[in-house]
């Protein structure tokens, strides 16, 4: 990235008139503006001759005797246009308190190069070539718009930009990862990708690996780094299951793609990977909701197969794995079941548990806990302070009331083989 403009020299009035001396932050052909005064850099003397670096004086140009750079009326400059260059100026001579964290790990050249690429990328959209940009003002649009993104953290919404624009061009084929950005990619990788530019390649990954199936190969520095996205079958690793488990827990989240593509490893973001980890870790097992629910194995596995009680992932088929349920949802799941019964000392005659009822009522748990969860059936209390289907209570009467009114068909099991249905 070319960092001084060849043979022009700019000055800011107000910085000349105050002390004149050149500030090297002038030179850089990127900066435009001078944020401690919010106005334009001027490139000529007020006779109207450029300004350059044969001159003789740092207020005048070599070209007559009586201009003066100071005499000039200041351009107020817009603050969108001064803040890349309020950044620029600390990071070399401030106390880099202004923090940019898609920019602060590249080197200064580069990263206001990064600016005006992102900056392109979200006004132009989706192009096969770089647009050539010749108006001054265009350029400094395009590099305000880039650091606005990158200063944000939205480096994103550029990238998805150009995505949609190349769906919109190709007639909505599935994209490769030098092809999705038009342009961009190619120059990012070019210049040296997530080595020089770590936080803008997790950015780049972040995004496209919810798109397609990322290689590791582009983006093996991060990989390297330990802070990078993982493999799917590290991922699984980590959680402690099989990886056709992992990617079913992806799928479900919109994480990866459905289908398998030979010589095509699929990445998943860390984070991702260690959030499912701690949730896979924290989730109860059918085991452990037979405990937690008071109910036999088979009432359970009916429950959980007919979707009455929320499951995360189902299992149960031969040769794969178990079943996932999430603590806080079967906690949320039995509030809403008892809602705001009362505590009992004592179970009301006429009463039963709903572990019970099932048998001595004559109607399935399933048909039983769906009609209690419609508020068709009354929770007449809970006994004792453990909340579970043994202490759970309703009216015997009430339930095989309700059994008569649909009848002995509906008050049947719907599906007879739970362990084996899909």
């Amino acid at each position: 990235a070319d960092l001084l403009p060849e043979s022009v020299r700019r000055v800011c009035p107000a910085c000349m008139t105050e002390s004149a001396y050149h500030r090297l932050w002038w030179d850089w052909s990127f900066v435009s503006t001078c944020p401690t005064h919010g106005c334009m850099l001027v490139d000529h003397c007020t006779c109207g001759s450029k300004l350059s670096w044969k001159d003789g004086s740092p207020v005048k140009c070599r070209e007559c005797v009586d201009g003066d750079v100071r005499d000039h009326p200041l351009e107020l400059a817009e603050p969108r246009m001064t803040d890349p260059d309020r950044w620029a100026i600390d990071r070399v001579i401030g106390d880099r308190s202004l923090r940019v964290g898609l920019l602060d790990d590249v080197p200064l050249g580069y990263a206001a190069e990064l600016v005006k690429r992102v900056g392109a990328l979200d006004m132009f959209g989706y192009r096969p070539t770089y647009p050539q940009l010749v108006d001054h003002q265009e350029i400094r649009d395009v590099r305000a718009r880039g650091f606005e993104l990158l200063a944000s953290g939205d480096a994103a919404s550029a990238l998805e930009r150009a995505y949609e624009g190349y769906l919109m061009s190709s007639g909505g084929s599935s994209p490769t990862l030098k092809e999705m950005y038009g342009w961009f990619y190619p120059w990012f990788r070019f210049n040296g990708g997530p080595r020089l530019f770590y936080r803008m390649g997790e950015a780049i990954f972040q995004h496209a690996s919810t798109k397609i199936q990322v290689t590791r190969r582009a983006f093996s520095s991060l990989l390297r780094a330990g802070t990078g996205p993982v493999t799917l079958s590290e991922a699984a690793a980590m959680a402690k299951v099989r990886i056709g488990t992992m990617r079913k827990f992806l799928s479900m989240e919109g994480l990866i793609r459905t289908e398998k593509r030979k010589g095509m490893p699929v990445l998943v973001e860390r984070a991702v990977a260690e959030r499912l980890a701690r949730d896979i870790a924290a989730a109860l097992s059918l085991t452990d909701l037979e405990e937690h629910l008071g109910l036999s194995r088979t009432a359970l596995t009916k429950l959980v197969r007919s979707n009455v009680i929320p499951s995360w992932i189902v299992g149960g088929k031969s040769g794969q794995h178990g079943y996932f349920l999430r603590t806080a949802e079967i906690a949320q799941w039995l509030a809403d079941l008892v809602r705001a019964a009362p505590t009992l000392k004592k179970a009301p005659a006429r009463s039963i548990n709903l572990a019970k009822a099932p048998h001595t009522c004559r109607i399935a748990s399933t048909v039983l806990v769906s009609a209690i969860m419609r508020g068709e059936i009354r929770v007449i209390g809970v006994q004792g302070e453990r909340r579970d289907f043994t202490s759970v209570l309703v009216g015997i009467d009430e339930v095989r009331g309700y059994r008569d009114r649909i009848g002995t068909i509906a008050a049947t099991d719907p599906l007879r083989n739970y362990l084996r249905s899909k």
